[in-house]
């Protein structure tokens, strides 16, 4: 009795850590942020919009209902650091065009952007990248902490980009499903 008590509170234990290192825990995400070729009509948009919602202990960051299997729950995604306009030279429109197209590039993406060294940066957790088709902006977020999980996506209007609750949703979306690194 005493070992199976034993074994649920390391369960307990394990499953509530396991939880902290999930999207919208302490810790936010290190993330770079780039616009494709297609996407730059938009980068003051969505550079303005990271800038009023996110970074270390914004109260306003949007959020968003996801479902975890059958669980349902609302998550607010950190994002503690983030790059708008600096990057990394070997990220380019070839790359992330690889990227989503086949996404056998992902590892190579993974590796520069986790690799990326400057004064505030010691490494990228995730990347997202957007670009414009067929009246849609797409959004893409990458992790370079989880090397399994594959590219995240979710789209909106190209009329919805200016409206915050659809522009912060479609982000969130995106974003919540990013690991971070764990406290």
């Amino acid at each position: 009795m005493k070992n199976k008590s034993l074994l649920y509170s390391i369960l307990f234990s394990c499953t509530l850590y396991s939880s902290f290192s999930i999207s919208g825990s302490s810790g936010g995400l290190y993330l770079l942020v780039v616009p494709m070729g297609s996407g730059v009509i938009y980068k003051e948009r969505v550079d303005s919009f990271f800038k009023r919602n996110y970074g270390v202990d914004n109260e306003i960051s949007p959020k968003c209902e996801i479902t975890f299997g059958r669980e349902r729950s609302e998550i607010k995604p950190q994002v503690d650091i983030f790059y708008l306009d600096k990057k990394p030279a070997e990220v380019n429109e070839g790359l992330l065009g690889r990227v989503v197209e086949d996404k056998s590039s992902s590892l190579q993406l993974r590796n520069i952007i986790h690799k990326y060294k400057d004064s505030s940066v010691n490494g990228f957790d995730a990347i997202l990248f957007y670009k414009v088709d067929n009246q849609s902006v797409y959004f893409y977020g990458l992790s370079s902490i989880d090397k399994s999980s594959g590219i995240v996506k979710y789209s909106i209007s190209t009329s919805d980009i200016t409206n915050e609750e659809k522009l912060g949703g479609a982000l969130c979306n995106v974003l919540s499903k990013l690991p971070t690194p764990a406290p």
